[in-house]
């Protein structure tokens, strides 16, 4: 898990600004970057256990499930989650415990009929560039109001992620996805994702 990606406003990048205009000391800049890291350490506890629920690794008791053991064994043999067999595992895993594949297929029908209607949908015109924000509106309210398949998360304070931005990170992270075009919406890798799913987990 990647705890301080390199947005341009994580305590990471704020604290290096800070070091490079010589406004703080470095003790001063670990001590920050330390402070942070236990102030938030519940909430990567929260976002690490239910992640690892939704995959099946863990139970509703926090227990390690015979799938978590298996991906925990292929890490270890590994050295790596990032080699092959873990990501084959994590990725089956996510599509079918987490119901990624469903949330998938619901995707490509809303985008589809979306696009039928209007190949440039979601199109600033004169730059003719796809606007990914008012296309992930559109798929939550799809998603929230006419399927009623999921549910809007309370707003956090801070920084506001775009919507369904947590899906997609991981299903770009995972290959499964790629990025937004003009007439389709998000490009679905479908090739791997059935691999992923008819590989099994041998």
């Amino acid at each position: 898990m990647v705890f301080f990606a390199s947005r341009s406003d994580s305590i990471k990048q704020k604290v290096v600004r800070a070091l490079n205009a010589a406004a703080i000391t470095p003790e001063t800049a670990w001590e920050q970057f330390a402070a942070n890291i236990r102030n938030r350490a519940h909430q990567y506890r929260e976002d690490v256990d239910s992640g690892a629920e939704a995959a099946g690794f863990i139970d509703v008791d926090g227990q390690m499930t015979e799938l978590g053991f298996r991906f925990l064994n292929a890490c270890e043999r590994t050295r790596s989650a990032n080699n092959p067999q873990p990501i084959a595992i994590l990725r089956r895993a996510l599509l079918v415990e987490g119901d990624l594949l469903a949330f998938l297929h619901y995707v490509h029908s809303i985008s589809d009929q979306a696009f039928r209607r209007d190949e440039l949908r979601f199109v600033d015109r004169d730059q003719m560039r796809f606007q990914s924000f008012e296309y992930r509106v559109h798929l939550l309210d799809e998603l929230s109001e006419t399927l009623q398949v999921a549910a809007r998360s309370r707003r956090r304070p801070g920084r506001q992620r775009p919507p369904l931005e947590g899906e997609f990170i991981t299903l770009r992270h995972l290959g499964l996805v790629g990025n937004f075009r003009i007439g389709i919406g998000l490009e679905i890798n479908w090739p791997a994702v059935y691999g992923a799913i008819e590989m099994g987990l041998s």
